[in-house]
């Protein structure tokens, strides 16, 4: 009974540098880039398996040390080497102070090296498995809850954009659709595009249909002229779908929406040949069943701008039960704001102009099928710029009674928002 009281320090101090390795370093990458790379399963698991692997080698390692001294100095190296890891954690911040330079950087890490390697080289064996073997349990405890705590954090974030209840297309941009004050005495009624041509990635110029409000002015230009409607069209020249692949024409068809929220099996996502309004289209299916309840389909990340407004349209039908939805990822808080959420059979086209939320600064499209079983068919997704708000489209008038004149709502072809990585 006494030698196993005595081995057990030594199994504690043994789960140390495994926990320093595949916990807390993993952590301290994985946790603070969970919402631009999303939760890899099968990652958490092989990690998880050379954990064990690694603890059950250093409690073996350990417990000959101590039956044998010429193996005292293995568990001491290795105790160095997880110490090491966390050490260099602990002194990022001071780094960044004092290390100006790489020779200094190195300095201050040598130092701190040293002075570590002789403290645990001079402890007798059986002290360093009583101090390693108290806090090796408490780090891999800690590790763990902050892992879980941290995922659950993230995944409720997303989680809570998912809409109670259906979200009401929006088939034409009504009243305030623009959003903004920048819109100023202008309403949004319509636009006009070529989107086939825009989710094959060809630059295309956009019609957007205004309405001036009872008492405007409006000021014409080269690219804002009159309907003899009484529609006011703005030109947005050589306009982009900054999705690009949005059709899935090209490759294999997931080049401009490579990510998943959840991590699903490849086999749930395809690109197959379907019609859509009598015409052969490539599209995307999203395939749910037992082993993947949740799917879906994210662009990488795009810059945005609060002061500007962008278009998001798309295709998509539903087979099977599939539930559909498709929105946006607002960074960096994750934020959902779904715009569509459809059990419709038949291929139904959606679209939204939408201003981003004041504290955004990239944006990632999104399509989802959240059934437990069915599918889900996308096509052309896309997501534009149209420009920014004209905060100074109106000119208040000098004299009493004379109408507000203004100008387009909107500038455009100014400082285009381009893709930058997933």
């Amino acid at each position: 009974m006494r030698q196993v009281w005595r081995y057990l320090p030594a199994v504690g101090a043994a789960l140390f540098a495994p926990t320093a390795l595949f916990i807390m370093a993993p952590n301290a990458v994985i946790l603070l880039n969970l919402r631009e790379i999303g939760y890899d399963w099968g990652l958490v698991v092989i990690s998880l398996q050379a954990f064990a692997a690694s603890a059950l080698l250093c409690a073996l390692a350990f417990v000959l040390a101590l039956r044998s001294r010429a193996l005292g100095w293995l568990p001491r190296l290795v105790i160095l080497l997880g110490a090491s890891v966390l050490l260099w954690d602990a002194l990022s911040p001071l780094l960044n102070t004092w290390g100006k330079s790489t020779l200094g950087g190195l300095l201050i890490e040598g130092v701190a090296f040293l002075v570590l390697a002789l403290v645990l080289f001079r402890l007798k064996l059986d002290n360093l498995y009583f101090i390693f073997g108290a806090i090796a349990p408490v780090l891999l405890i800690s590790g763990v809850i902050s892992h879980y705590t941290t995922v659950k954090a993230v995944q409720d974030a997303y989680d809570a954009g998912r809409p109670a209840q259906a979200v009401q297309p929006t088939k034409v941009a009504g009243e305030g659709e623009a959003g903004g004050s920048g819109t100023g005495g202008w309403r949004l009624v319509r636009y006009e595009i070529d989107e086939d041509r825009l989710a094959q990635d060809q630059p295309v110029d956009l019609k957007l249909y205004w309405m001036p409000l009872p008492g405007v002015e409006p000021i014409a230009s080269a690219d804002f002229y009159r309907q003899e409607n009484g529609e006011w069209v703005q030109v947005v020249r050589q306009a982009r779908n900054l999705v690009p692949n949005g059709g899935f024409e090209q490759g294999d068809g997931f080049s401009g929406l490579p990510n998943d929220l959840y991590k699903a099996p490849p086999e749930t996502r395809e690109v197959v040949t379907d019609t859509r309004e009598g015409q052969p289209t490539r599209v995307a299916v999203l395939k749910n069943g037992p082993q993947a309840p949740k799917t879906s389909l994210v662009s990488a990340s795009i810059a945005v701008s609060p002061k500007r407004l962008y278009l998001q349209a798309g295709w998509l039908r539903t087979n099977a039960g599939g539930q559909a939805f498709l929105g946006r990822l607002w960074l960096p808080k994750a934020t959902r704001d779904y715009f569509v959420e459809s059990e419709s059979p038949t291929w139904t086209h959606y679209e939204q102009m939408v201003q981003p939320p004041a504290d955004a600064t990239k944006v990632q499209i999104g399509a989802v099928n959240r059934a437990p079983a069915g599918q889900v068919y996308y096509d052309d997704l896309i997501f534009v710029e149209l420009g920014e708000f004209n905060d100074a489209a109106c000119q208040p008038p000098t004299t009493p009674g004379e109408p507000l004149r203004c100008g387009p709502p909107l500038l455009v072809g100014t400082e285009k928002s381009t893709s930058t990585g997933p």
